[in-house]
């Protein structure tokens, strides 16, 4: 009888257990406010990211009939992140938004765009007699973003092709976990030499034509945990303590059994 009064005790804690760690469905989905068969236009140049101190750029210059001048320009000087010996280096952005360029000095490029750097070096070389029709190329060469909090694989990623939405960011870092908010991300981003935060929802039917669906270079997103967390993390010590409790009825129980 007694060994018959502790097993059901035991299923009752179990079932117990299961339903309270339950999240709702409806808490764990995005883009709930999409309706369907919409279309929206793709925003043109959304993705268009602007250099910032601390970029480290690859600028490559071509030119037809001067190969030894061409051959002095891509001289480089500075290691990118982990890269193997044969990759090529680049130029690093200094605090003040200039970078040391070959025969032509400090560079300004804070707060341009590639193809703006590129136009502002190709018309330095004409005009300063340096080089005939130079074609410059700049990529970004430490392109990264930062996932953190409720994503089951939070870091640093490193973005080859330079361009990623915010949905791309969280198929990397391996979709959202089922306690992360998702109408209250927060995003961290530099830019004009500010720091900005803004707070937008993944259910937002706007999302893709606000100017934080591209993500840009070095970039934080932060997924923050929601109050059902909260409540996994107290129940969890509510069942710690219950199960202690729960072991020390028993022991007496058996003790006492045992004893007559």
């Amino acid at each position: 009888m007694t060994q018959n009064r502790l097993n059901s005790f035991f299923k009752i804690f179990m079932v117990l257990l299961i339903f309270s760690s339950c999240v709702s469905s409806s808490k764990i989905r995005i883009f709930t406010e999409l309706k369907d068969k919409t279309s929206q236009e793709v925003l043109k140049n959304a993705h268009e990211n602007l250099i910032k101190p601390s970029d480290i750029l690859q600028i490559t210059i071509f030119i037809s009939q001067d190969k030894e001048t061409e051959r002095l320009l891509n001289n480089t000087s500075v290691a990118a992140p982990g890269a193997t010996a044969s990759a090529q280096s680049g130029y690093l952005v200094d605090d003040s938004g200039y970078v040391k360029f070959p025969l032509l000095g400090k560079v300004y490029c804070r707060d341009l765009s590639k193809k703006q750097l590129e136009d502002k070096i190709a018309n330095l070389l004409t005009d300063g007699k340096v080089a005939i029709d130079p074609i410059v190329s700049v990529r970004v060469l430490n392109y990264k973003i930062t996932l953190l909090g409720e994503v089951n694989r939070p870091g640093v990623f490193n973005i080859q092709n330079e361009k990623i939405t915010i949905i791309e960011a969280i198929g990397m870092a391996g979709d959202l976990t089922v306690f992360a908010q998702r109408d209250n991300v927060l995003l961290i981003r530099e830019q004009n030499g500010k720091r900005t935060y803004t707070r937008f929802s993944l259910n937002d039917p706007e999302i893709f034509n606000k100017d934080f669906y591209y993500l840009q270079n070095q970039d934080v997103i932060y997924f923050e945990p929601g109050k059902s967390k909260t409540a996994a993390i107290d129940r969890s010590s509510q069942f710690v303590s219950m199960g202690i409790s729960t072991i020390t009825l028993i022991l007496l129980l058996y003790s006492n059994f045992v004893g007559k």
